[in-house]
């Protein structure tokens, strides 16, 4: 049963191993990837053992939460069974290499023994692993077992490296990769050069991670050179239109106008350049309020005086001027409808705060009590 590791381009073949745990004499089949270097393996904290084979089967791949034993390597295979087979093996048996297969350096016969990492219980008889906690110092610990059961043993040599040659059909191009798709980040495991690549399961890991990092800057790069060429599309729209050119347009037409002789040259403009009625309705319409009344009052006061004011009503009644013959009432009424709390507002509403707004001119700026004070005199 051999297992493939699927890494986008690049096909990597994952062995299984038939280890011996020093520390507990005890002997089980482990994925290739658990090994953290050729004398320790990590092993799954789970609580069953249907759990653990899927583990080895699927080669699951470890973390640091994982425990790390001291081991050696007694068998290596492609195909579970075989492997389960040999650990059994491995149990009264030493030396379980077959003829065909990578010769290792063979250790005593020894008395088999119960795996300390098992404990089975009564209900359902099921093997579960046993939860353990870290010792201070396991390495002089798996010493001394060493030495109370087992005769001293001749160095090891290095196991042989990992070596992967990817089939040549089985190699597909890098396509567009999606956030919710990383197992299609392609790390670069293998060279055009270097065929044959020698890498720890180890070496996997951090590479797959910095080639995920890598794919990730990429798209927050393209990302953002994307909303920098919309802001600056923005920008060059704002720069272009017309009605953005409010800046010095009071002081241009001289607001607030004061006599009627600039009142009526205004409104001669407004009505001549359709350009300035636009700017300045832009203008009027960043005055603001928190009412419509509000918006209109500020408006009107932006646009004349006081005084100036008081010699125009809206109808042009008891000798005044009418206000509603002029292009500015039109202005005002853009303006506010232009706001965007303010664009429901009808030109009557807008029309009875203008006749109130002149109505009582004379009684702003102390108009009233000025009235008063003469009166009681």
């Amino acid at each position: 049963m051999c297992c493939f590791s699927h890494c986008s381009s690049v096909l990597i073949m994952m062995n299984y191993l038939v280890v011996d745990f020093l520390e507990e004499s005890a002997c089980d089949v482990v994925s290739e990837s658990w090994m953290v270097d050729p004398a320790h393996c990590r092993w799954p904290p789970l609580q069953s053992s249907k759990d653990i084979a899927n583990a080895v089967r699927t080669h699951k791949v470890p973390d640091s939460s994982w425990p790390s034993f001291e081991v050696i390597v007694l068998y290596t295979g492609d195909d579970y069974e075989k492997a389960r087979k040999k650990s059994k093996e491995a149990e009264t048996h030493s030396d379980i290499q077959s003829s065909d297969e990578t010769q290792l350096p063979s250790t005593p016969k020894r008395k088999k023994i119960a795996n300390k990492r098992y404990v089975v219980t009564d209900s359902d008889e099921e093997v579960v692993p046993i939860r353990r906690s870290p010792r201070k110092d396991p390495v002089a610990a798996s010493s001394r077992k060493k030495t109370a059961t087992l005769p001293e043993l001749p160095s090891l040599p290095s196991p042989p490296a990992l070596q992967f040659r990817p089939p040549a059909d089985k190699i597909t191009p890098i396509t567009h990769r999606s956030r919710s798709t990383p197992q299609s980040r392609s790390p670069a495991l293998t060279t055009a050069n270097s065929p044959n690549v020698s890498i720890s399961p180890l070496q996997k890991q951090i590479m797959l991670i910095l080639e995920s990092i890598r794919a990730d800057q990429k798209e927050l790069l393209a990302e953002v050179k994307g909303t920098k060429c919309k802001v600056e599309a923005l920008y060059a729209q704002l720069a272009d239109d017309p009605e953005n050119e409010k800046q010095g347009i009071d002081a241009e037409l001289g607001l607030p106008v004061d006599s009627t002789e600039a009142l009526d040259d205004l409104d001669l403009k407004l009505q001549e350049d359709k350009g300035l009625a636009r700017k300045l309705v832009s203008f009027l319409s960043l005055v603001g309020g928190r009412r419509v009344d509000d918006a209109v009052r500020r408006i009107m006061g932006t646009c004349l005086t006081n005084q100036l004011a008081m010699k125009y009503n809206w109808m042009g009644r008891n000798q005044k001027k009418p206000f509603s013959k002029l292009a500015l009432s039109n202005v005002i009424l853009s303006a506010v409808q232009k706001m965007s709390k303010f664009r429901s507002a009808s030109s009557s509403e807008v029309e009875d705060i203008q006749k109130a707004w002149l109505r009582f001119a004379a009684d702003r700026d102390g108009g009233r009590s000025r009235r008063k004070s003469a009166g009681v005199e």
